[in-house]
């Protein structure tokens, strides 16, 4: 599980940075284009260096596939980063997804790693099953978000994620649970990629 930190009581619950853990994600939605049912990889996760790697296992139809995401590094001349994705045994075909919040890509535009843990200003609901449920809801305009998180009562572990996130009538439910976390040992060697990975871009 991944132990988490409390500075105090009733304080927010602080992840540490480097992990790796196996997830089980379900994602639901309307919204055009969300890969919809069940998915299952083992995240290994250097939110200190910014860098994430995903290996999965299902649906099958992704069954072996790698994304690397380095944050850590931008294009040359540009203000963004890249994640790079292939499969085991067909590295010749990797390619590269410009991690950008606007398409094509302009400066200023570039996409932040996602620090996954409890957020600031969440509150504490209660005792559940498995732990203790924090929650924070955000309601902007014609978007909203509601995330909760289940952290264990006495070790702080974050056993679950999940995030409701609704925008202009359409939504996206995605529920996360972790388990065999392995805290730090990951290394440079761990996020590297193809060297023909930033030969091509990947298809849509």
């Amino acid at each position: 599980m991944l132990s988490l930190v409390s500075l105090a009581t009733g304080d927010i619950p602080v992840a540490p940075p480097v992990w790796t853990a196996s997830v089980a994600q379900n994602t639901q939605g309307t919204v055009p284009g969300t890969p919809t049912g069940d998915s299952a990889y083992v995240l290994s996760y250097d939110y200190t260096n910014k860098r994430s790697k995903f290996v999965y296992s299902a649906p099958a139809k992704k069954a072996g596939e790698q994304i690397v995401y380095r944050f850590d590094q931008t294009v040359p001349g540009e203000g963004w980063s890249r994640a790079y994705k292939w499969k085991v045994g067909q590295e010749a075909l990797c390619c590269y997804i410009n991690q950008c919040t606007s398409d094509p890509c302009q400066q200023g535009q570039g996409k932040h790693m996602t620090e996954i843990g409890v957020e600031k200003r969440s509150t504490d609901v209660c005792p559940v099953t498995g732990g203790e449920h924090w929650h924070k809801e955000i309601d902007i305009k014609q978007t909203s978000s509601v995330q909760d998180w289940v952290v264990a009562p006495t070790t702080n572990e974050l056993v679950s994620w999940t995030q409701n996130v609704t925008i202009r009538g359409m939504w996206i439910l995605e529920d996360s649970k972790y388990s065999d976390i392995v805290l730090g040992n990951l290394t440079e060697a761990d996020f590297a990629y193809p060297k023909f990975c930033n030969e091509h871009m990947c298809n849509p």
